[in-house]
């Protein structure tokens, strides 16, 4: 019977993936610009949970890149359910209508 050797620590998304997310930040970033050249202009949602740890400097920093994109709405997390409740009543008001 062979052993395992023991595992230190298991890498995360965006070692998985290798995306970091000032990466995903300048990719919506960008995203936005080219959408922004529609003649409808949409005004983009973003829904942001803050992770932990180390991660904490480069969530901030992202976050300010997307916050440059005058289109965009920023969700954080604890803002979620307000947001759904209020996009909720839109949907209803704009079908009644």
């Amino acid at each position: 019977m062979g052993t395992a050797e023991p595992v230190s620590r298991v890498p995360g998304i965006q070692e998985l993936f290798g995306e970091t997310i000032r990466n995903k930040a300048h990719r919506w970033e960008s995203l936005t610009r080219f959408l922004m050249q529609s003649p409808e202009r949409p005004r983009i949602h973003l829904l942001l949970g803050v992770p932990s740890g180390e991660q904490r400097k480069d969530y901030e920093r992202a976050r300010d890149v997307l916050k440059a994109s005058p289109e965009v709405v920023l969700i954080e997390e604890d803002e979620a359910a307000d947001f759904a409740r209020d996009l909720e009543s839109r949907v209803q008001a704009a079908s009644a209508a």
